[in-house]
């Protein structure tokens, strides 16, 4: 995690700033302006650190689509409203056609410096 004056400094470095998303920007961007310098914020470009380390857990480094791809998301929803007749105050409930196995089947994966990285599962 990020601290508030950390995140107030990537806010003020625009080029690297305007990478993130627009979401992240928003957070990054209200962490920063956080009364309480206690507080602590994540951010999709600061990797968990993991015994001192930046993590090598690549469930830490994927794209979250539903965050990234908003549009997608509410159009994917409407259409379900639509078809099913859901009513607008009602949640709309997607069903998992299918689970996949991650590493659990896959031998474990080793960092350049031979340390081996732990099943997920």
């Amino acid at each position: 995690p990020l601290t508030v004056e950390q995140a107030a400094v990537l806010t003020k470095q625009p080029v690297a700033f305007d990478e993130f998303t627009e979401p992240m920007r928003k957070r990054l961007r209200a962490a920063a302006q956080e009364e309480d310098r206690d507080k602590y914020v994540v951010s999709s470009n600061h990797f968990r650190i993991v015994d001192g380390k930046p993590t090598a857990n690549p469930r830490y480094l994927q794209v979250r689509t539903d965050f990234s791809q908003v549009r997608g998301r509410r159009v994917a929803e409407v259409a379900a409203r639509l078809r099913r007749r859901i009513p607008k105050g009602k949640p709309v409930h997607f069903p998992v056609n299918g689970v996949l196995p991650g590493r659990r089947n896959n031998p474990p994966d080793t960092l350049k410096d031979g340390t081996p990285i732990r099943p997920l599962a």
